[in-house]
């Protein structure tokens, strides 16, 4: 009996929901340490309230992003609801940010790219559809209403066409990337199920086995 707990532990520690909450919590403990790092490298980063909040935010963040990243490594199984939560989180983070820097061609809009990988490593092509979807409306959102509503004279249309563009091809990528993921588990699948039917055929030749 211990030992069958002692594997379905281990299972658990070594799952792939496991480590790849592992791996996300990691990146994103490195991508706020830098983000914060090179916010306070910034010359102008307190220049005005609206970079004051910026700041406050990323340094907010980079504490959340540790004490998670403890929480994912430290437990033998993540559960299911810290995934989602974090999820949201990062998102809702990413769109104040990007808000709070009047532009959605700045820098910031590399985070949605690690909200678009986390989508997928969590939950495949349908994750990083419906991630890609909102993160392109929330940086069209921003650059309509720094365009059309605030007449932004630092707003560069062609830069936000680009970028805009750039994410939108990275997002395809990896809606590509999560349906062959789940082709490529089907497919181990039906290999590992194969012997066990052929095994019970002893007339199969060689030829049939290949």
């Amino acid at each position: 009996m211990g030992g069958a707990s002692q594997i379905g532990l281990a299972w658990a520690h070594y799952a792939p929901r496991a480590r790849a909450e592992r791996l996300i919590a990691t990146g994103r403990g490195v991508l706020s340490t830098f983000a914060l790092v090179a916010a306070w490298l910034d010359g102008e980063g307190l220049a005005s309230a609206e970079e004051t909040m910026m700041y406050v935010l990323l340094l907010a963040y980079w504490v959340y992003s540790l004490a998670v990243t403890s929480v994912a490594w430290l437990l033998y199984a993540p559960p299911v609801r810290l995934g989602v939560a974090t999820h949201l989180v990062d998102l809702s983070l990413f769109s104040l940010l990007t808000y709070l820097a009047k532009s959605p061609t700045n820098a910031l809009f590399t985070y949605f790219l690690f909200a678009i990988a986390a989508a997928t490593l969590r939950w495949q092509w349908r994750g990083a559809l419906w991630t890609a979807a909102g993160t392109l409306l929330t940086l069209n959102g921003i650059g309509l209403f720094a365009s059309a509503v605030m007449r932004d004279p630092a707003f560069e249309l062609d830069r936000f066409m680009m970028r805009s563009v750039y994410l939108a091809v990275m997002a395809a990528m990896l809606v590509y990337l999560g349906v062959y993921q789940d082709w490529w588990r089907r497919e181990m699948s039906l290999l590992a199920a194969w012997p066990q039917a052929l095994g019970r055929e002893p007339e199969y030749s060689p030829r049939d086995v290949l």
